[in-house]
């Protein structure tokens, strides 16, 4: 695959209301894009751009004028439309393929990383030197996408895939652990050393498991272990949330959810509403009432272990928070579905505090 050329045409032409453009050069950008380099023939007038699939429309980087008209795309006829998508299509598989292959190569070793300190650098950066793909591919795509697919695979061989961002490995980044095994300091092996007039290594090749610095494996373990330890303690409840919004403006705005928490064993559940106030924070307050008589709401204290309101003719009333419903309490702090902290900017909605908010599925924040 690595070397294989792909059946793409050369060039095709496009004629339409008195202009001729030539398509030539496809290319695959960002696994997703299809670009081209375009010549408008009767004005000798060159540019590039992309194929846009849902309207058929070969769109320019740079306008072309025509007649004293500039033009920034234009409609290609049905078949051609239906070339330009093959050709898509067809790019976007053999990338896939290739990417598959270069990855697999590089966990097995038989592709390796390049370690390099040229001219007066004091650290080494990362290269791959030892891939080959067709011309229709972009290299820094095939390349950078490649090590990242890789890279993921051996942190989830690890089991470290919620804190794989602390052993990314990057390409061309100088990095302090990269020129200690350069410099043979570490027990990585090095092939194909390359040394200077002054006998100090100056380039090698490694295997991509050897990038990853052990110390920064060991420690994000420790993380991991907290993690795993904090998604454990996710699945005691289950939070449904039956109402949102927000209300108010200025210091007396607020965001809110109507929740359910439900114990999955017990199937014992109530209903709280969790509110963000403006200035203040997260305040949960029970949305049944405490006691008989008395109208919903109420406020928690954790340290007394009590609920506190107030009865309909203005006297004090508490009493004891029950172990389920302070249960539910502590992990609408730490899991709810409205954020935990002091909101500033009372232009905040439900969406923004909400958006990737984990609601009783196995996601944490990060």
């Amino acid at each position: 695959m690595e070397n294989e050329q792909l059946d793409i045409p050369k060039e095709i032409v496009v004629e339409k209301n008195g202009a001729t453009f030539v398509f030539t050069d496809f290319s695959l950008a960002y696994q997703r894009a299809l670009m081209f380099d375009c010549l408008y023939k009767e004005g000798n007038e060159y540019t590039h751009g992309y194929f846009k699939p849902e309207e058929s429309l070969a769109v320019f980087n740079h306008p072309i004028t025509i007649q004293g008209k500039q033009y920034t795309a234009v409609k290609l006829p049905e078949e051609v439309a239906k070339q330009f998508s093959d050709m898509l299509d067809k790019l976007y598989k053999a990338s896939q393929a290739l990417l598959e292959e270069i990855t697999q190569k590089l966990l097995d070793g038989s592709i390796l990383v390049t370690l390099e300190k040229p001219g007066y650098d004091i650290f080494a950066s990362a290269k791959l030197e030892d891939v080959s793909y067709p011309k229709e591919f972009r290299e820094s795509s095939i390349k950078d996408d490649a090590l990242h697919r890789a890279n993921m695979q051996l942190v989830e061989e690890l089991g470290l895939q919620d804190v794989w961002y602390e052993l990314t490995i990057h390409l061309y980044r100088p990095n302090l652990y990269f020129t200690d095994i350069l410099n043979g300091k570490t027990s990585v092996e090095r092939f194909d050393v390359v040394y200077n007039e002054h006998g100090a290594p100056i380039k090698c090749k490694v295997r991509l498991r050897d990038l990853l610095e052990p110390s920064l494996v060991e420690e994000a373990k420790k993380h991991q272990a907290l993690v795993n330890e904090k998604k454990e303690k996710q699945k005691e409840l289950e939070v449904e949330v039956l109402d949102s919004g927000g209300g108010g403006s200025g210091e007396t705005s607020e965001i809110w959810a109507l929740v359910r928490v439900t114990d999955p064993q017990t199937r014992e559940s109530l209903k709280f509403m969790c509110r963000n106030i403006f200035d203040v924070g997260l305040v949960i307050n029970p949305a049944y009432p405490l006691d008989e008589g008395l109208e919903e709401g109420g406020l928690p204290d954790l340290k007394s272990n009590k609920w506190m309101t107030v009865t309909k003719d203005g006297k004090d009333f508490s009493r004891e928070m029950t172990p389920f419903e302070r249960k539910c309490v502590e992990y609408l702090h730490e899991f709810g579905p409205i954020g935990n902290y002091v909101r500033l900017d009372e232009r905040e909605t439900w969406e923004d505090v909400n958006d990737d908010m984990p609601i009783n599925d196995e996601e944490i924040e990060r």
